[in-house]
This record gives C-alpha cells, structure tokens and sequence, in this order.
C-alpha cells in the first residue's frame, strides 16, 4: 500500500508512525482501516496490504468469533474515543486481539479522536503485553517463592537455637551433678553418658551444616572405593542403635546373604543411611517396628527402610527434600530437627547416581524412603593391612604441643591425651609456643589459628622459618574451616587442618600415622571422623 505524502512534514510524520515500537492504526466513523504501520500489521499476522481498506472490527476478535461492539473493549473504547471532544486525553482499556493463526494476543490499547479533511475518525496505538504479562506471572510465582523460602528460613533459625538449646540443657545439669556427686561414681558415669550423648548430637547438627554448605558450594567430592554394603548397613545400625533402643523400635532386617559391593564413599553412604534410621526412630511411637529389606537387581541394589510412624501428609510428599523443610512440625513429631537432613542424604544418594524417594499412605500410617544404588562398578582392590595405620601399639610415646587460648580446651584434651600415654606441654599464645617448641622439641603442635596477638599462621611461619625448631608435624584444630580458611593454613605451612570440636580418635589416628611420613603417604585429611577434600 503506498501513501501520497503531500509535504516534508507529512513525510515526517509518516515516518516517526513507522519508526514507532506500537502498533497504530487510523480508522474512519465506520470502522475500516486507513492507516497501520507494520508493527500492527505484525502483531496480528497480516501485511499492512491486508488491513488497510478493511473493516479492522472483523480480523481484530480471538478465536474468530465477531463480536459486537458493544461486547468488545476495544471497540468500546474506540466508540469512546470517537465521541470524545477534539483533545481531550485518550480512552484506555485492556483487551485481545487475534492473530490471523487463531492465537490470542494480549494488548494494552488506547485510542483518540482525530478529523482528517472534515472527516471523523480514530487513531489507535497498541502494545503487546504477552511478555508483560510473562513477566508478572514469573514475577508473581518467585515472589511466592522467595516469601515461602524467607519463612521456613525464619523457621530454621528458630529451630537451630531450639535444637542446640536442647542439648545443652542436660549438659549443664551433668556438670553441676559432677560438682556435687565427684565420689559417686556410679553417678559420674551417668553424666559421662548424658554429656557425651547430648555431644554428639550438637556434632551431628553443625556437621549437617557445613556438609549442606559444601554440597551447595560444589566443593564436596567422594572418596570412593569399593565397599561392602552389609558393612555400611552395620555400622549406619549400629550409630542409630541408641535412639531405636530409647524408643524400643524392634528392627527387622531382610538382606540376602551374598556379598553385596558398592563403588561408593562408605563415610557417606552410611550418613544417609543413619539419617534416614534416626528419622524413623524419632517418628515412630514407642514400640513399632522400623525394616531395613535389601533387594538385589542386575545392576542395582534397592534398600527400602520402612517403619509404622506418624507417615507424611500427601501434599508433604513432594517438598520433604526441600531445605529448611520440617514435616515433623506439621506431623506433630517431637524432634523435628533443622530440615537439612533429607536434602542432604537426597543429593549424597544423587551423588552416588542413584536416587532417593519418599512414600506413604498417609498421616499416622508410615513411611518409606527407598534408596536405590548402583552396583560396583570399577574394579578397585580392596583395602589391605599395609594401608592401615599402625597400631597403637607400635607406637612410642609422642611429644605434643597444644596451643589454645582455652585454658580449659587446652588443658581437658592434655589430660585425656597424657592418659593415652602422650607427653603434653601447653601454650596459651604465640610468643609462649615458639619458646615451648624450643625447649619441648615437639613431635607434633596442636595449634589453634586464633591467638590474641600473634595468631596461629604467624606462628605456623615463625615455625617452619626456624630450622633450630626441628620442624615438628603442625596441625590446625579450629573453628575456621572454609576451603578459603584450609588454603590459609596450607600456606602458612602446616601439615594439616582439622576444626573444632576434634574428637580424641582422630587425634589419635593423626598421631599414629606420624612415623609413615612425610606427609604424602599420610592417611587422608579427617575432619570429625569423615575425610576431606583439600585439593581446594
């Protein structure tokens, strides 16, 4: 369709109209086209050749239903604007045009009352709003995401505080027992008990942390070798024994007699596993049973563990994996825990490339987590004694070095290291362990990185700078364990990195595998009792 322009300023006019990002179109009193620019004419599916000269109210309708005027906004709105007095602001409304493929297209429209040479009619300006109204919905759901995650945020972090309290409770109970009781031994062994189990569950809480923090920094790696499963499944029964005792959970197991081999992380494996044993413990009224049943496939393993609790609700099902999710809350389960857990053994299993899935009939009728496995896959020669540490037997005694500015920290894990036959001297800080490792000559430093004033990596270097100090073996124990922390450390020289709180068997086995340096034939890195990657 081509236009007599009749002037420059015509010619420019026509132009900013073609140039425009919107859709506009003239119309004369009745309706038919006598103007669009090719942003309208797209819009819609046509060429400009198409539309000018027809009546727009026939190709503007969805689904090709013709609609009156009266029914139709934007017609409405054109009537509108055709009675509208010559500059008043321009009617606005909201509508669907069709595409000439039947396809609905949602615009924002506007139109005005123009006369052309005596002439009545209307000018019309549309935008697309399909990616608007995209947008506002993806908009609308993230937001409704970003609410739903800020909440059960909100809710971890009341959970942290309720679950840390709770161990520490009886914890200072059995302290002020061991206070008043000292010569009742029968009473000492108790609170032994008490402390060391409430401990351990502060330990496992904070190590569920840090593992989600790896997992979701993407510095967790697996040592994998080839293992046994019975043996994970043991040991994993064995960690969740006390809670199904306390619950009087009797445990029925199904597991073939053959040898069942994983190309796997064992430490791993049996962290889900146990994860999943406690769960089902904490779940269950006192009594009921929890099953363990083995099934072997071709090139699978499926291990199904069941028990008779307090079940998930449907609509539960598909979110138990999610972080921060705690279904115990809305089940009414006592111990709830932080919502980690399952997202954790969930991507562990995926790490695994196998899978973890949840079922259950309902509230108050159980539950199933099914864990699929690959079987073994490389052939890998199984562990033998020479790759073992040597026994605590063959060992001598070990001259050590602790530095803390805990007086208590550092003189509790002196007692218990001299009870295991080690020689100890402390330091409180820098200055005083570089005059100890003179005169001590130690075998190996226990060194904490934060020191008033001179810290443990400006001791560490003072250290490995001084040849006349015989350049012991220097492990870090802190609270500071981030890939960035560890890289620290390595630089500064020492030889390993393990954080608080250390239990006293990893410390023992760093001790024993001292004479089998240097330092590359070392066991692997141990950080409370699970390797560690420190390629980082």
């Amino acid at each position: 369709m081509s236009y007599t322009l009749k002037s420059a300023r015509e010619e420019r006019a026509y132009w900013l109209l073609e140039c425009s990002i919107a859709g506009i179109c003239e119309v004369d009193a009745h309706g038919r086209c006598t103007y669009c620019n090719a942003v309208a004419a797209h819009m819609v599916g046509y060429e400009v050749q198409e539309l000018v000269g027809a009546v727009l109210h026939d190709a503007i309708h969805p689904g090709g239903k013709l609609l009156t005027p009266a029914e139709c906004s934007i017609c409405q709105t054109l009537k509108n604007a055709q009675g509208l007095k010559l500059g008043q602001p321009a009617a606005r409304t909201q509508g669907v045009l069709s595409h000439k493929d039947g396809t609905a297209v949602p615009v924002s429209f506007s139109a005005v009352q123009v006369v052309v040479d005596g002439l009545q009619g209307a000018v019309m300006s549309f935008c697309d709003d399909s990616q608007r109204q995209q947008l506002e919905g993806e908009l609308r759901e993230r937001t409704a995401e970003l609410a739903e995650s800020e909440q059960r945020k909100t809710e971890f972090i009341a959970t942290l505080a309720h679950e840390l309290r709770n161990p520490l409770a009886p914890i200072r109970t059995a302290l002020q027992v061991m206070r008043k009781a000292a010569d009742d031994a029968t009473s000492m062994a108790q609170v032994r008990e008490v402390m060391e189990r409430q401990l351990s569950q502060m330990v496992r809480l904070v190590n569920d942390l840090l593992d989600i923090s790896r997992l979701t920094s993407g510095l967790m790696t697996l040592q994998k070798e080839r293992v046994a499963l019975a043996e994970i499944l043991s040991v994993a029964l064995e960690a969740s024994g006390p809670l199904m005792t306390d619950a009087k959970n009797p445990l029925n197991l199904d597991i073939p007699k053959e040898p069942i081999y994983l190309y796997a992380d064992a430490t791993r494996l049996t962290q889900v596993f146990t994860n999943i044993l406690n769960n089902a413990a904490q779940y269950s009224p006192t009594g009921s049973p929890i099953s363990v049943r083995v099934e072997l496939d071709i090139e699978t393993v499926r291990i199904d563990i069941a028990d008779s609790g307090v079940g998930i609700a449907p609509e539960a099902l598909n979110r138990i994996f999610d972080m921060f999710t705690r279904v115990g809350r809305e089940t009414g389960g006592a111990n709830a825990g932080l919502g980690v857990g399952l997202n954790l053994a969930r991507r562990l299993v995926e790490m695994h490339e196998g899978r973890l899935v949840a079922s259950s009939e309902g509230l108050g009728k159980g539950s199933h987590f099914l864990i699929t496995l690959p079987l073994s896959g490389p052939k890998v020669m199984e562990r033998t004694n020479k790759d073992l540490p040597p026994s605590e037997a063959a060992r001598d005694a070990t001259r050590i070095l602790l530095v803390d500015d805990n007086v208590d920290a550092a003189a509790s894990l002196s007692l218990l290291l001299q009870l295991g036959g080690h020689i100890t001297q402390i330091a409180h800080d820098g200055p005083e362990a570089l005059r100890l490792a003179a005169e001590f000559k130690p075998d190996i430093v226990l060194l904490d990185l934060g020191l008033p004033g001179m810290n443990g990596y400006e001791v560490a270097r003072s250290i490995r700078g001084n040849p006349d100090l015989g350049q012991p073996f220097l492990a870090a124990v802190t609270g500071w364990g981030s890939p960035e922390d560890r890289r620290k450390s390595k630089e500064a020289g020492f030889d390993e990195h393990l954080t608080k709180p250390v239990d006293i068997s990893i410390i023992e086995l760093l001790l024993a595998s001292l004479p089998t340096r240097p330092s590359a034939s070392r066991i692997p890195p141990v950080e409370n009792g699970h390797e560690i990657d420190t390629s980082s």
